[in-house]
């Protein structure tokens, strides 16, 4: 994601642009033909479709827009949507564009020659902006020495309860916190010690119907840390109303959300905490697929492996999720709702397909463990989208319900 250099159009549109559609490309001030007529502009562009925004210097002013294919003659081009003076920043959306294609537009107070130009390139058939960190030696800090304080991971049975208790100081090596302190992108929070007790059964077993992640905590690793596999972030308008039917992705490259090679991240109180693999958790095991490695337990209590399982003819493999991206575009507005194609910047961008990988819905299956050689229920992270899963099979516990974030 490229910020612009302009703190007003962040203020007033930076959650407008950052939520439209897949990608946005800045353009520097020397493209501008008349600079008194437009400092900034912004293209927020799909497969075919692109939203146009530009800061104006003068509020009252009427624009036209017209665009083409790059190197198009003005005045024979395209006339785009009626451009909407929105107070400091004008807003046009253009329709009907061709897949990876480059195309300039020009800006024009009505009435006058005063023009800008800028040049966008739309995305490719099919584009995914699906990312996740899988090289644990990006993370370098000990935070436990950092912080002169030790991982916890403790647990107690009674009957058929565990009871888990961590202080989401990971075990292994993570990311520098905060990696951005300006607050405008990346994660502007520092690593603390928490206290966070679980309880879940000992004995789980299928529900008859799945229950959504979101609003849980997923589940509790051995490295003392929690999994938060939803965000808290949705699809925000320019005028601040919050369309929460599409909620972002965290493992994705349109915004820097100040992930770790741990595809972690810190919350305000200071909570660290996992949305994809544990990478440099996976490397301190040597989870390098020569066997299954366990590393925690869901909130139904159904335990999670690292990557791999044990396929039909006794290998161990690198699992797939059964996740794919949606054919088409989400036929939002831009405005209320996200436009542009279907490229993972949301979580709703995604249908599970089943038999495409295999997982099932919820990135579990049953089969051999070396805990349980005759079998068992169990959760797969995956290096594929979701990573940790968007469903439990169980019942999960309440003590892990908990807002998204």
């Amino acid at each position: 994601m490229k910020y612009l250099k302009s703190s007003l159009l962040h203020s007033l549109v930076g959650i407008f642009l950052l939520s439209c559609g897949s990608d946005d490309a800045d353009v520097s001030e020397d493209t501008f033909t008349n600079s008194n007529v437009v400092s900034e502009i912004v293209v927020n562009v799909s497969q075919s479709a692109a939203v146009v925004t530009w800061l104006v210097a003068d509020n009252e002013s009427t624009w036209t827009v017209e665009y083409g294919e790059s190197g198009f003659t003005e005045g024979t081009g395209t006339s785009g949507t009626d451009a909407d003076n929105l107070g400091p920043f004008g807003v046009s959306k253009i329709s009907g564009l061709s897949a990876g294609t480059t195309y300039d537009v020009y800006i024009t107070v009505e009435g006058s020659s005063e023009t800008a130009v800028a040049s966008f390139t739309t995305l490719g058939t099919n584009e995914s902006v699906f990312s996740i960190h899988l090289e644990e030696s990006d993370c370098t800090v000990d935070i436990q020495s950092s912080l002169g304080v030790t991982s916890s991971y403790s647990e107690s049975v009674d009957g058929t309860t565990r009871t888990i208790s961590i202080n989401d100081i990971p075990s292994h090596r993570v990311g520098t916190f905060p990696t951005d302190t300006d607050r405008r992108i990346g994660n502007p929070n520092s690593i603390s010690e928490q206290s966070n007790s679980y309880s879940t059964t000992t004995v789980p077993t299928l529900a008859n119907s799945t229950t959504s992640a979101q609003g849980w905590v997923n589940g509790v690793l051995f490295s003392g840390v929690g999994i938060e596999v939803y965000t808290a972030e949705s699809f925000t308008g320019f005028t601040g109303e919050t369309n929460r039917d599409w909620n972002r992705n965290a493992l994705q490259s349109v915004d820097d959300l100040g992930l770790d090679c741990n595809n972690a991240h810190v919350q305000p109180t200071g909570q660290y905490h996992y949305h994809g693999v544990p990478s440099a958790y996976g490397a301190d095991l040597q989870a390098n697929g020569s066997e299954m490695v366990k590393i925690g337990y869901a909130a139904d209590g159904f335990p999670f492996y690292y990557l791999y399982y044990e396929n039909d003819n006794g290998s161990i493999e690198q699992a797939e999720a059964s996740y794919e991206l949606k054919d088409g575009e989400r036929g939002g507005d831009g405005l209320t709702a996200p436009s542009g194609a279907y490229d993972g910047e949301y979580f709703q961008d995604y249908e599970y397909v089943a038999g495409s990988g295999d997982l099932d819905e919820c990135n579990g299956r049953f089969g051999p463990t070396p805990e349980m050689p005759e079998g068992e229920y169990y959760y797969v992270v995956t290096a594929d989208f979701p990573s940790f899963p968007l469903c439990f099979s169980g019942t999960p516990d309440d003590s892990f319900r908990f807002g998204p974030g």
